[in-house]
């Protein structure tokens, strides 16, 4: 089983991120995640392909496939139980245009993006599949962000002042 097509690939720990040597806020992906959700932004994480759980929760998007398949079902014919997942990020709104993404760092497994979050733009969504077989469980979550903004120490305002698409 293959991911769909995607427009950047990435694995374990890589960061997306704009310009070498700029400067910005860094923030701890718990911490903007708490933020986002509390001013609206959306996460989800469902099935592509195969049997098992996909889930987004405690900020963290969770895979498990499924030991065995259904009798009958492709996967039991084919012997591929692998589970394809497709998670979202920060969906239905925009940061405060005052701030921009520098970089954002998604961690814990390999992830393939459909749809990259936007630097430097106040854009944050984005849309990735990922991947599991019986067994491995993949819990993958977003370790920081970087944004560029007015002060560093104001940086819920990117959330707080956030605009709807």
């Amino acid at each position: 089983m293959k991911p769909s097509p995607c427009i950047v690939c990435c694995s374990v720990g890589l960061a997306i991120s704009g310009a070498a040597g700029a400067t910005g806020c860094s923030i701890k992906g718990v911490d903007a995640l708490k933020e986002a959700q509390a001013n609206g932004f959306g996460f989800e994480a469902q099935v592509n392909v195969g049997n098992g759980t996909c889930t987004f929760t405690n900020g963290r998007y969770l895979a498990i496939a499924s030991l065995s398949e259904p009798a009958g079902s492709a996967a039991s014919s084919t012997g591929d139980a692998n589970l394809s997942c497709i998670g979202t990020g920060f969906v239905g709104r925009r940061i405060s245009p005052s701030w921009k993404l520098k970089s954002m760092s998604i961690v814990g497994g390999t992830f393939a993006f459909q749809a990259p979050p936007q630097n430097g733009t106040d854009d944050l969504t984005f849309k990735f599949v990922y991947e599991t077989s019986p067994g491995a469980p993949i819990v993958l979550g977003i370790e920081f962000l970087i944004l560029e903004g007015t002060n560093c120490k104001d940086w819920r305002q990117a959330f707080t002042e956030s605009k709807p698409k």
